[in-house]
């Protein structure tokens, strides 16, 4: 059999084709390797005089603010989880009474009974917050200090713990029942059935699901009205839960728009908060929940901070958070959760290395324009760390799925900076 004559052009073109090729191929490994690992070398890079701005977290003082908000760049790490204990210690000095939690209103309120006196155990109230992120040792310190404090305290200076979300309705269902009942209002008993089997839907409502719900929600409300005695807190957050379950059925309506409606529903709810603790003779509010909702503005749709510094403006307050390494405690697509390595190329969190405190407070409006480099740090895009309850091995892989880029100043006023967050324990009830 003849062999097939090779033909030298072909060949030489092939051959410069295969050249060109690697050349590609390299040159995309070092812009890959330069966009991944770049930031994080530059980050390293000392900030002069940031040690001077940089304060410890047990010393915050904010300024004066209807709502201060505290975000957490992560949901899955330790710190981001004392933080609310530490910073809410320094704002009941100040004359705080109210926290506010990323976390279902139903769930925070019986959790608030308990906080005031009531009966039950501290694990069946991490418990309660259906969120497992908050099934933690961290979240059990923060509630016990909570009603300890309030077991020493006079009622007007008691503190009152709350949920703005709305990702729960069989707990504001089972409080309109227990509420009608304590107050002997029977014409709630014809929808008892109907109240017992609410619950969040796994997608979106079907239209008779939702006509259903919201005849089911007037007819309750209907009956609340009629029994009407606003001078009770009992009544204003029985008359709240309603409120609640109309905003989860529209938040059901339609998938695609859920994250939006969210986010609008948190703020109404943030504000229904701010408007209720008027009754206590209290005008502040600290609040707590994801960077992604608290910034001032966000990437794709508007969140919740947009719309309560629409409505509060310098009267609301935002303490973003930030690491520079974390082992994060995520959840897998398959819900189990295992511990994962990030990097967030943060130069502000990169600077906390080697200081006394392990978690600082920095303040960006005492940052003088003279202090060049700070300044210009705070007030020029760069790199932050954002992750969210969801793992996916491609997060290791494209930096820009677990970080943003953007300006620190634009999002907050202030940041709370760790250099190593390590992960949260999820305890396991019984």
């Amino acid at each position: 059999m003849k062999r097939k004559e090779i033909d030298p052009i072909k060949a030489e073109k092939k051959k410069k084709r295969k050249k060109i090729n690697l050349i590609i191929d390299i040159v995309f490994i070092i812009c890959f390797l330069l966009y991944t690992f770049g930031p994080v070398a530059t980050a390293k890079m000392k900030i002069e005089n940031f040690d001077n701005y940089a304060k410890d977290v047990n010393t915050i003082v904010v300024p004066e603010a209807t709502i201060t908000a505290l975000g957490e760049a992560t949901h899955g790490n330790v710190e981001f989880q004392e933080m609310k204990l530490a910073v809410f210690q320094q704002l009941v000095e100040q004359g705080y009474q109210a926290f506010a939690l990323e976390a279902n209103y139903g769930d925070c309120a019986v959790v608030n009974d308990w906080i005031q006196g009531g009966e039950g155990t501290l694990e069946e109230m991490t418990q309660m917050l259906s969120f497992r992120i908050y099934h933690t040792e961290q979240m059990g310190e923060l509630l016990s200090w909570m009603r300890e404090y309030n077991s020493q305290v006079s009622d007007d200076k008691k503190l009152r713990f709350y949920g703005f979300d709305l990702q729960g309705m069989k707990e504001e269902a089972a409080h309109i029942l227990s509420y009608c009942r304590a107050n002997n209002i029977t014409e709630i008993e014809e929808y008892a059935t109907q109240l017992e089997k609410i619950d969040m839907p796994m997608e979106a409502f079907s239209e008779e699901q939702i006509k259903e719900l919201t005849t089911l929600v007037d007819s309750v409300r209907t009956i609340l009205e009629n029994h009407s005695d606003e001078k009770s807190s009992e009544y204003r957050r029985v008359i709240h839960d309603t409120e609640v379950l109309y905003d989860a059925i529209d938040m059901n309506k339609d998938d695609s728009l859920y994250s939006n409606k969210r986010d609008e529903y948190m703020a109404k709810n943030v504000s229904w908060i701010v408007e209720e603790e008027k009754n206590f003779g209290n005008t502040h509010v600290f609040i707590s929940a994801h960077n992604g909702h608290v910034a001032k503005e966000q990437l794709n749709y508007k969140v919740m901070g947009e719309y309560l510094e629409e409505s509060y403006g310098e009267n609301y307050f935002v303490i973003g958070t930030d690491y520079f390494k974390t082992e994060c405690n995520m959840p897998k697509l398959d819900g189990e959760r295992t511990a994962h390595q990030f990097t967030s190329s943060d130069p502000l969190a990169a600077q906390v290395k080697g200081m006394e405190a392990d978690m600082v407070y920095l303040d960006f409006d005492i940052v003088p324009e003279t202090e060049k480099e700070l300044y210009n740090t705070i007030h020029s895009k760069m790199y932050m760390g954002s992750l969210s309850e969801a793992y996916s091995p491609i997060m290791k892989i494209l930096a820009y799925t677990n970080r943003i880029y953007k300006v620190p100043s634009e999002f907050y006023d202030a940041m709370i900076l760790v250099y190593e967050a390590t992960p949260i324990e999820i305890q396991v009830s019984d």
